[in-house]
């Protein structure tokens, strides 16, 4: 395994998607697959994100991160994130 986050996404992607619709075309393909990476990414907690949709955990960070007084401050609210992030996954 190269990736653990890419071999679930992959996985994910074919289970749900590709192996549920008979594409009849490639434009319906198109439509069909970014319906689905929309709701995956916008409606689905993911448990890499503790929980948050991705959308939701972008928001978070670009609020904590702008919040911040100066760039180190700034730095130091982004690497708490991960670390928690980091400590919720493992």
């Amino acid at each position: 395994m190269q990736n653990g986050f890419v071999e679930s996404f992959n996985g994910r992607l074919h289970d749900e998607c590709l192996n549920e619709c008979l594409f009849t075309n490639l434009n319906e393909a198109r439509q069909i697959i970014e319906d689905w990476r929309i709701d995956y990414n916008t409606n689905r907690p993911h448990t890499s994100l503790n929980g948050l949709t991705p959308t939701e955990f972008a928001t978070r960070v670009q609020h904590i991160a702008a919040d911040a007084v100066s760039e180190e401050e700034r730095g130091r609210r982004l690497w708490r994130i991960i670390l928690e992030l980091y400590q919720a996954v493992n």
